[in-house]
């Protein structure tokens, strides 16, 4: 990654120290100048944050705020990012545009990101996964920061439909659902949907699906993709969700695109488009 200086926050959840330390050494092998804030790994009362809600917000506002700093990367999901929204300095961040990288439960501040107009969202790998990414993986994060590739990627059509492109709009399905009906929630109209989840019963990956139904996000989006669902059940009972829900849109949809918890996964820059041509994906 061509990047003169990042900072690394915690906006949601702790990263254990060897994580924390192998991923650091993976950056700095890039040639990188490396900033960890200072409440990655300050706890909190609550085990699953990596420290107090305005704590966190400080190490993201301040990132922000240092003119060197040119990539921010999220050390791990978990929850806490949507705790945070309330607390970001919206001005300061409007004042330069920053990539900031994660997936997960980053996806709530990158759709706030988004309804604010400002920095440029980008779904990948975080920091705990650095260390461990096989070479698809690796490629793929390196390739989000470049000019558009044209480079193919594979997912199982579920309903055809014309070529088109779109900038992607990469989700946790239920951190998504749970910013329905809250002022961090962009419009989604013309997007290319790519939803994920992990460790989510069918029935709960439904609720989710039904509350994007009815708040008309997935009514309005130009294309439907379903990624990975770790650990969500078996996969003939998720296919069969899946169907039943691209069935009622007039828009193209996929599944088993390679986003999201499993090793294997590609990245997303918001700000560029997916073209489909004959239902092939493009990045």
């Amino acid at each position: 990654m061509a990047f003169k200086h990042v900072a690394v926050i915690a906006p949601a959840g702790p990263l254990d120290a060897e994580k924390l330390i192998s991923g650091i050494a993976w950056l700095k092998d890039k040639s990188t100048a490396v900033t960890i804030m200072p409440h990655v790994s300050t706890g909190a009362t609550e085990e699953y944050f990596a420290a107090p809600a305005a704590a966190r917000a400080d190490d993201f506002n301040a990132a922000w705020r240092n003119p060197e700093i040119d990539l921010i990367v999220c050390a791990r999901g978990g929850f806490g990012c949507s705790q945070i929204l309330p607390l970001l300095d919206w001005d300061l961040l409007r004042s330069r545009n920053i990539p900031v990288l994660g997936l997960s439960d980053i996806t709530a501040l990158h759709l706030a990101m988004l309804k604010n107009g400002i920095g440029t969202p980008i779904s990948g790998p975080m920091l705990g996964r650095f260390a461990k990414m096989d070479t698809f993986t690796a490629e793929a994060l390196e390739q989000v920061f470049l000019p558009i590739s044209g480079k193919e990627v594979e997912a199982q059509p579920l309903k055809k439909g014309n070529d088109f492109e779109a900038l992607p709009r990469a989700l946790n399905l239920t951190v998504a659902a749970s910013l329905c009906g809250t002022p961090f929630m962009p419009d989604l109209s013309g997007s290319l949907l790519i939803l994920e989840d992990i460790a989510e019963p069918p029935y709960k990956i439904e609720r989710a699906l039904t509350q994007l139904k009815q708040c008309d996000i997935l009514t309005q989006c130009a294309g439907l993709i379903f990624g990975q669902f770790t650990d969500c059940g078996e996969i003939s009972q998720l296919k069969h969700i899946f169907n039943k829900y691209a069935a009622e849109l007039d828009v193209p949809a996929w599944y088993n695109f390679p986003f999201g918890h499993e090793p294997r996964t590609v990245s997303l820059n918001w700000s560029r488009k997916l073209q489909i041509r004959n239902m092939r994906i493009y990045s």
